[in-house]
């Protein structure tokens, strides 16, 4: 595992994470969503040497993460322009952690994604890193198939159309 580079990505992440939230609070989603069709096109079908490209996947996962906070404040709050930072749920660093493990970005000299087993105990979100992950996938265009609690969901374009 290599700590600096780990530190690094997170960086970048949360610089585009904080940017993402920022054009969504100043009511500029388009701006954002043009970003994450920009670093879409720049990884579209390497989907399985993501781990070479750490800092395009950071700064896109940023984005993503970004866009499902609004989602979420969008859903629980209506007019996602008129509430403050600190009542939008956001993702903790032990998830992005958790997100660039099983994506193996840590790693200097990956030879593409290998298998790979995370615990996230109960609590920690275990629901957001497979959403994120699996929404990473669909935007890179691999099909994605999400077996969580008994029930198995097929990740196809309706996820694409969110950004």
């Amino acid at each position: 595992m290599n700590k600096q580079l780990l530190l690094d990505y997170y960086n970048i992440f949360n610089t585009n994470y904080n940017k993402h939230l920022q054009n969504i609070l100043l009511k500029r989603s388009d701006e954002s969503r043009q970003d994450i069709q920009k670093l879409r096109r720049t990884l579209i079908g390497d989907a399985l040497n993501v781990a070479r490209k750490g800092s395009k996947v950071a700064e896109l996962l940023g984005h993503i993460c970004g866009h499902f906070s609004y989602i979420d404040a969008e859903s629980t709050y209506g007019e996602v322009g008129q509430i403050e930072l600190p009542y939008i749920v956001q993702i903790h660093p032990t998830q992005v952690l958790a997100i660039f493990m099983l994506l193996e970005i840590d790693e200097v000299h990956s030879n593409g994604t290998h298998n790979q087993l995370v615990q996230v105990l109960t609590g920690e979100g275990k629901s957001m890193v497979l959403a994120i992950v699996a929404t990473l996938y669909a935007l890179l265009g691999e099909t994605v198939k999400v077996c969580y609690d008994n029930c198995c969901y097929e990740i196809h374009s309706l996820l694409i159309s969110m950004f």
